[in-house]
């Protein structure tokens, strides 16, 4: 039933990505405007790392005992997971009801599926308790469906890097405005470390020109990070954060991975700024060990199939800044690993695999079969294949899904470690 429903919200507009909010403005102004009426908003914009910050923040947030709405995307095997209600799994009866109702109040205007979806979970959050509503951006940020929160709580920008480049911007800078466009004045912004320099200056000028208050890395907030656990495969140890005179101690998150202190830290800050205004309690010590998010370096088994002596490990990484974080944990490990990688159409899989090559001993090259409705699906293997020979990758063959040609790596070449990624879409093969 659910499939049936989605099927016929793709079909309400043309593009999959049309960017804009006057469509889903006037939807939600039909519904009664469900979105003034969330419990405080947690408003999360950037390219990497947004997704698990909204999960550690939610971490944050259960250990302190308070209960979250929370919508992301893309989800990995239901599409349901886009929505947690109070902090459990959304059902899809009332996922039905939410987007039948949307469906009908837009009477068949052209709107698309990202609005629709969206609309129906503001509709849903509106109907039930929680503490918090917890928002992540589906691409960009000012004309991005979840920026029609007029006043959130606070907001947060996570690494910006090259993506999504033929709405976003070919320049660095464009695309910080874009992710830029989530802040409001009064309401503090907190802001990741960035890779790129000019993302800090962009999201610094657009930040201050509108009154925002900022809450920077490496300015107002800083990382510091014990030799023990300098490892990303590890995540027992203490990690502290600096803010003013003050740092505190924290346990590391669940989520394997060194970039993942950096967006521990965001969502900390994050929680520092509810309470401060006093939404929340403090962030506890121990509450990122509470985080789920599946398919971000996450360690994986394989049925009938032995595991290597440094695991199969699974990531849905696909652009450059992706690549460039895999490799920093790579380079930690004790022996090359043997990738599995599938791409959509519309990544560059030369900017992502380039920073990976000193690492890989060969990597086999898989297709996506499905992305849900989200975008569309086409065939990537052969421009996969002409970037890795380009960075001198060798190609141990192409197959049809990434599962049976993990198998394939797993049985004929035995490699000590194996990475699977380049797209969340190709992970549900594996949960």
């Amino acid at each position: 039933m659910l499939a049936q429903v989605l099927d016929e919200l793709v079909q309400l507009h043309p593009k999959r990505v049309d960017l804009s909010l006057g469509r889903i403005k006037g939807l939600l102004a039909r519904l009664g405007h469900p979105q003034e009426a969330l419990p405080p908003v947690v408003h999360i914009a950037g390219t990497n790392g947004k997704g698990s910050s909204l999960a550690l923040t939610d971490g944050l947030l259960r250990a302190a005992g308070l209960r979250a709405h929370a919508y992301t995307s893309p989800h990995l095997v239901h599409f349901s997971e886009r929505l947690r209600l109070a902090g459990a799994p959304c059902e899809e009866s009332a996922l039905i009801d939410a987007l039948r109702t949307c469906q009908e109040v837009n009477g068949g205007r052209a709107i698309t599926f990202f609005e629709i979806v969206t609309a129906a979970a503001f509709l849903l959050f509106s109907r039930h308790r929680a503490d918090i509503t917890l928002l992540e951006t589906g691409l960009g940020g000012r004309l991005d469906a979840t920026n029609v929160v007029t006043r959130p709580a606070v907001t947060a920008i996570t690494c910006i890097s090259f993506d999504h480049t033929e709405y976003l911007g070919t320049t660095i800078t464009a695309i910080a405005r874009e992710k830029a466009g989530i802040m409001r004045p009064d309401v503090p912004c907190v802001i990741a470390p960035q890779r790129f320099a000019g993302a800090r200056t962009s999201l610094t000028r657009y930040g201050q020109k509108i009154g925002a208050p900022l809450d920077r890395a490496g300015q107002e907030w800083s990382i510091h990070i014990p030799d023990d656990i300098s490892d990303a495969s590890k995540t027992s140890g203490v990690w502290q954060l600096q803010s003013g005179h003050r740092r505190r101690d924290f346990a590391s998150p669940s989520l394997a991975g060194r970039h993942q202190l950096d967006n521990a830290a965001t969502a900390v800050r994050i929680v520092d700024h509810l309470h401060a205004a006093g939404l929340t309690p403090p962030p506890g010590p121990d509450g990122l060990a509470r985080a789920v998010w599946p398919g971000r370096l996450q360690r994986i088994t394989l049925a009938q199939s032995p595991s290597p002596p440094g695991g199969i490990w699974l990531d849905g990484g696909h652009n450059d800044s992706a690549g460039a974080v895999l490799a920093d944990w790579l380079a930690d490990q004790p022996a090359r690993a043997h990738g599995v990688i599938s791409m959509l159409t519309t990544k560059d899989p030369q900017a992502f695999l380039a920073p990976l090559a000193p690492y890989l001993a060969g990597v086999a090259v898989a297709a996506i079969l499905d992305t849900g409705g989200d975008e569309a699906v086409g065939d990537s293997r052969d421009a996969i294949t002409a970037a890795a020979r380009a960075l001198g990758i060798e190609v141990l063959g192409q197959w049809d899904d990434p599962k049976t040609a993990s198998q394939a790596v797993l049985r004929d070449h035995r490699p000590r470690l194996l990475l699977i990624c380049g797209s969340l879409y190709a992970c549900k093969d594996f949960l």
